[in-house]
């Protein structure tokens, strides 16, 4: 019998020439068939593939069988061999070598053995080539569930496992005939390990190589970025004076697409070295390739730049005001009070935070610089009378929330500069540059239409707005969390039949608003989405159990929608029993009349137990067993009707007979319950429980069973009570009896 070792490896070489430590693996792809599940755990369990051929035969034979799709076959059987393709120990390899090095013969030994292994493994690749060949063939004859399949396939496989032990037979063979002429077959085996822990060494070389190649691609591309920043920065300083203001935004332009080209160059390399583990299917040999190469102390010297540069941007801020509470840099330039950030990506931007200057005008322009700094973020307070504010290109986002929309904001325009990349104004609101997205409305508008074509609501769009009325488009699907908070005037709001989603604490703190029309499109309502709304507030809905419904009535919000109704029925009961039927209204025009009416399942007329009455409650007596009808009807205020249905079924209570052998016994002995039933109902099940009177849990002896006799043995000294239920093969109905038996010490 072949080596497993050695069969798994010949499959490897000859399956798709796959190598796990060449960097050319195979990895199966994943597919949606049932028979994936079942094939996989198959190659899980590849030590038991491993021990021989007839296992390899069985698991081909096992796949094609189950109609799992060819082109998996070929993969699987590759990554069979791939992971049955073991390590050999370090201390092994440094042994075999030291041994080889000592044995003149061991090069040519080792060659010829190589010679003779790559013509085996042609043999063999161009006996799975035929194989798959063979195979696409019969699915093409016969189709994919064609069962002639299996009976092809099997003989085919057989055709395949002859030729691949063909090919073993007459490598062995050779191997047997060169220990004959050498005169020592543990010298063919070792110039065979010799070869084989060549390949792997020449696998983890190519790898080693290719990670090399893709380091020095990333090196030079971040080389060639840093030079042309150099130039552009040489080129800045002699159109414009060092220190301007123009040259200040020339260089912020040019160091972000720096680090742009930086991050891309990293990313790349970090996309290759993914790729790279994920075809070898071994992370630690590519692990081992890359410590050989020292890649990691190269990266680290392609990131001191990004140091030097970091030293550079802290350099800048000494003339800035740390706070340490804060823990920021803050500048103040022309009355604005700008707060300062850095990050390696941006380099130095400046947010504005605070005005403290007069305002003798109604309008106001945030900075495009301060200090020759970009001006990136807007978020302070605008001084009262500011009707119109203007926003550079610089600025890279903006919400309702960017000037605190305080009480008594008066700003009715933002005007965006036409040139800014990220967003653009239309008739003073703010919207991204497709105008899909509204971002900021002005706090002092008290009445906004928002266009059609706004697809979302951003986060704080209208925070602290003063409109009393907003009207929604109808092609909006979501809003965003905080989208109206603090609205103080918003009364009301209608929400389109397209939105899907309104975020969480949407709504927050909208003291005045009392209605929210709300689709049953919406599907998704965020965490306190009207939280400090009105007392009054209700969610108006337009159908029944809708979402906007069922997250009203979880939240103990009031709701407004269509009348609901539900009846409380028994599903089962016993004949001659009296049960109720309970009405539930809710919502519509209220003063609801309930009105009750019964049938037997399959008679036409209905029996009427109360017509429209202001009772929701009634009781009925069936008289007869049965599946019965039951309807209810509720009428509202407006004259609204609504209906529902139930059933209930009557049957006859089952005769339990059971008796106990004794009703006191002393502690330590038992009581035998004999189960019986009255009457001769066929095969009876019974089950029995039992419980000192004062616990609230049972304790079960036996489940619904057969067996008529249960012995119960009390633990402690006690009043206890046992239950037996009963009941039939055919009727679920239970017939309960209770004993009450004493145990005394």
């Amino acid at each position: 019998m072949k080596s497993s070792k050695k069969f798994m490896t010949r499959i490897l070489t000859a399956a798709l020439a796959l190598s796990m430590v060449a960097g050319t693996g195979v990895c199966a792809a994943a597919v949606e068939e049932p028979a994936v599940d079942d094939a996989i755990a198959v190659t899980e369990e590849l030590d038991v593939v491993a021990h021989n051929q007839s296992s390899l035969k069985a698991l081909l034979s096992k796949l094609l069988a189950s109609g799992f799709p060819k082109e998996k076959i070929k993969e699987l059987i590759s990554e069979v061999a791939a992971k049955a393709y073991s390590k050999i120990p370090p201390q092994t390899i440094a042994k075999l070598t030291e041994i080889a090095s000592k044995l003149g013969q061991m090069s040519d030994l080792k060659d010829q053995i190589g010679a003779a292994q790559q013509q085996m493994d042609d043999e063999i690749a161009a006996a799975i080539e035929e194989f798959h060949a063979a195979v696409d063939a019969l699915y093409e004859e016969f189709g994919e569930d064609d069962e002639k399949i299996q009976e092809a396939a099997a003989e085919l496989n057989g055709i395949l496992m002859q030729q691949i032990e063909g090919a073993f037979a007459d490598f062995e063979e050779f191997k047997q005939l060169l220990a004959e002429q050498v005169g020592s077959e543990k010298a063919i085996k070792i110039a065979e390990a010799w070869l084989r822990i060549e390949q792997q060494i020449g696998g983890i070389v190519n790898i080693k190589n290719q990670i090399a190649e893709a380091q020095q691609t990333m090196d030079d591309e971040i080389s060639a970025a840093y030079e042309e920043f150099n130039a552009a920065v040489e080129a800045v300083y002699q159109e414009y004076e060092e220190g301007s203001e123009e040259a200040s935004e020339k260089i912020a332009e040019l160091d972000e697409i720096l680090h742009q080209k930086i991050e891309a160059a990293f990313d790349e390399y970090d996309a290759f070295m993914g790729t790279m583990k994920e075809q070898v299917g071994n992370e630690k040999v590519v692990q081992f390739a890359e410590a050989w190469l020292n890649v990691e102390h190269q990266i680290q010297l392609s990131k001191a730049a990004f140091e030097q540069k970091k030293a550079e941007i802290l350099s800048k801020l000494t003339k800035y005001t740390y706070d340490k509470d804060a823990k920021a840099f803050y500048y103040v330039e022309n009355d604005f009070l700008y707060r300062i950030n850095i990050s390696l990506k941006n380099g130095i931007t400046a947010r504005a935070e605070a005005y403290y200057g007069e305002v003798d005008s109604d309008e106001m322009t945030i900075p495009a610089f301060a200090d020759g700094i970009p001006v990136t973020e807007v978020y302070f307070e605008l001084p009262e009378n500011v009707k119109i504010v203007y926003v550079s290109n610089m600025v890279e986002n903006l919400n309702g929330a960017s000037f605190w929309n305080a009480d008594g904001c008066t700003v009715e325009n933002i005007i965006v500069d036409e040139n800014n990349p990220y967003m653009k104004s239309v008739d003073g609101m703010v919207y991204s540059l497709d105008g899909t997205s509204l971002k900021a409305v002005p706090a002092g508008r008290t009445e906004v239409t928002v266009p059609e074509e706004v697809i979302f609501i951003d986060d704080c769009a209208f925070s602290c707005s003063q409109a009393a009325s907003v009207t929604l488009p109808s092609t909006l699907e979501a809003i965003g969390n905080f989208a109206f908070e603090c609205c103080d005037s918003l009364e009301e709001i209608t929400i389109p039949d397209n939105v899907f989603s309104i975020g969480s604490f949407a709504f927050l703190s909208c003291i005045s608003l009392k209605k929210a029309v709300i689709p049953s499109s919406v599907e998704k309502i965020g965490e306190e989405a009207f939280l400090g709304t009105n007392e009054e507030f209700t969610i108006y809905c337009d159908a029944v159990d809708s979402y906007a419904m069922t997250y009203a009535e979880e939240n103990y919000i009031n709701v407004s929608g269509p009348l609901k109704v539900e009846l409380l029925a028994h599903e089962v009961v016993a004949l001659g029993d009296t049960v109720s039927l309970t009405a539930k209204a809710k919502y519509g025009a209220g003063d609801y009349k309930y009105a009750f009416y019964y049938k037997k399942e399959g008679d036409s007329k209905w029996t009427t137990k109360q017509g429209f009455k202001d009772n929701d409650s009634v009781e009925i007596s069936p008289q007869f067993e049965g599946v019965y009808d039951v309807c209810l009807k509720v009428k509202d205020a407006n004259g609204t009707v609504v209906k529902k249905y139930a059933k209930m079924n009557v049957i006859t209570v089952l005769d339990n007979a059971t008796t106990v052998s004794a009703e006191t016994i002393k502690k330590g002995e038992t009581v035998t319950v004999n189960c019986a039933s009255g009457e001769d109902y066929g095969k009876c099940l019974y089950a029995v429980y039992y419980k000192k009177t004062t616990d609230k849990k049972w304790v079960v002896k036996q489940d619904y069973s057969e067996n008529t006799e249960v012995t119960i043995k009390p633990a402690k000294a006690a009043d206890y009570i046992i239950c037996v239920k009963m009941k039939t093969t055919y009727n679920d109905f239970v017939g309960k009896k209770y004993f009450n038996v004493k145990v005394e010490e």
